[in-house]
């Protein structure tokens, strides 16, 4: 995970001089007139975190320089590009790639064995204690350009280096669900490993408890659950890991008003369930959002990936499902723009133009609406519509 500090960038589109902006670890509005370098800006951001120069070749500017802070490493780390000093780089026949796993954070960083130096130059700040490896990551984050509306032109997120896009000419409306479900089903799949960890690691704390593994007095038992909340409780957390309770709720009663061990118990089936909903509550604020921007009585169904249902979103109307690709086209992009920023973790999603297609009043509650679903995520925004940015802080919105 990353996100991006600060920049300086030297004649950006023409400007001559250098434009430098410390940036805000939320949200970020870039706003001017066009021809102004707002595209130009957010591809060398996105290339700079992607470790690659390919897209800069024709890009209208002659120095960069790019601060960013890895979670992952706990590190600042400082690229810089030159195009006077830069060697072409290489071809992908020449360069070799491996996957490299945070496994701490389930995130994915990709890097060079080719030396990366020779494209951007990479170095710690205010310390050295990164491998070359470390220093040439590629650090996730996800980039919306405005093609993500045109055919054939998939978004740039989370590909693999030496992957190379289908030229089967699918539809736009292929394309999209295509997206959508690959997006939900990477979220969707670490979303429910972190909470059957949290769940096995609870039942573990369960069997100790009542088999005198953990010290009762250790275990905290306060709850304002009565004792028919706490059966509940219990039985739909043993029928989540497909086990049945051997009594009924007259005894289990019984016993957890005379046992301090079965009070424990319920208590600590009550905190994994307290963190399962903070798991499963940005997934439930999309829908919300979804439910309350849609018309026509559209709800948003999410359901985990199965073997025999991999394609889980989907969008109800009275009770019957319509395909997503007969949604409208800012319908689309609305759902989009939400789902990439739920999926993006606490590291940075860049949109280009986040307005097309969007009603004056989807604009204005966009950045709110991501807020709510992620406020973790870093959003750069390049923006003409002055309703994207209505609600943002003057010192969040940079004029170029």
């Amino acid at each position: 995970m990353a996100f991006i500090k600060e920049f300086t960038i030297t004649n950006l589109a023409g400007q001559v001089g250098r434009t430098h902006r410390v940036l805000d670890r939320n949200v970020n509005v870039f706003w001017g007139l066009n021809g102004r370098g707002k595209t130009t800006l957010l591809e060398i951001l996105n290339c700079a975190l992607f470790n690659r120069t390919d897209s800069l070749e024709h890009l209208p500017f002659e120095e960069a320089e790019i601060v960013f802070h890895s979670e992952n490493f706990d590190a600042d780390i400082c690229r810089r590009f030159s195009r006077n000093s830069t060697p072409q780089p290489p071809s992908p026949e020449e360069a070799e790639f491996e996957l490299l796993s945070d496994l701490s954070t389930d995130d994915d960083v990709f890097a060079l064995t080719s030396p990366v130096s020779e494209r951007w130059s990479s170095e710690e700040v205010n310390s050295s204690h990164l491998s070359d490896n470390q220093l040439s990551s590629r650090y996730k984050h996800t980039y919306l350009p405005i093609s993500r509306a045109v055919p054939g032109r998939p978004t740039l997120r989370n590909r693999r280096p030496d992957s190379h896009p289908s030229y089967s000419d699918p539809t736009p409306e292929e394309i999209f669900v295509d997206q959508i479900q690959r997006v939900w089903r990477q979220y969707s799949s670490q979303s429910n490993a972190s909470i059957r960890s949290i769940q096995q690691k609870g039942l573990a704390t369960v069997l100790a408890i009542l088999f005198g593994g953990e010290s009762i007095d250790e275990i905290p038992v306060h709850s304002n659950q009565s004792a028919d909340q706490a059966y509940n409780l219990v039985q739909y957390f043993l029928k989540e890991q497909n086990l049945h309770l051997p009594f009924g709720k007259k005894r289990f009663i019984e016993r957890y008003n005379s046992s301090k061990e079965h009070r424990a118990v319920a208590a600590e089936i009550e905190a994994v369930r307290t963190i399962v909903d903070e798991i499963l509550a940005p997934q439930r604020e999309l829908q919300s959002l979804i439910d309350e921007m849609y018309t026509g009585n559209k709800h948003l169904t999410l359901d985990p990936p199965t073997l025999r249902k991999p394609h889980s979103i989907g969008v109800e109307v009275e009770g019957g499902m319509i395909p997503l690709r007969s949604l409208s086209s800012g319908e689309k992009q609305l759902l989009t723009l939400l789902i990439e920023v739920l999926a993006v973790g606490e590291s940075t999603v860049m949109i280009d133009e986040p307005e097309l297609s969007l009603h004056v009043d989807w604009q204005q509650q966009l950045i709110p609406s991501m807020r709510r679903i992620n406020p973790n995520a870093q959003l750069l925004l390049a923006t003409h519509s002055p309703e994207i940015m209505i609600d943002v802080d003057d010192e969040c919105v940079f004029e170029l």
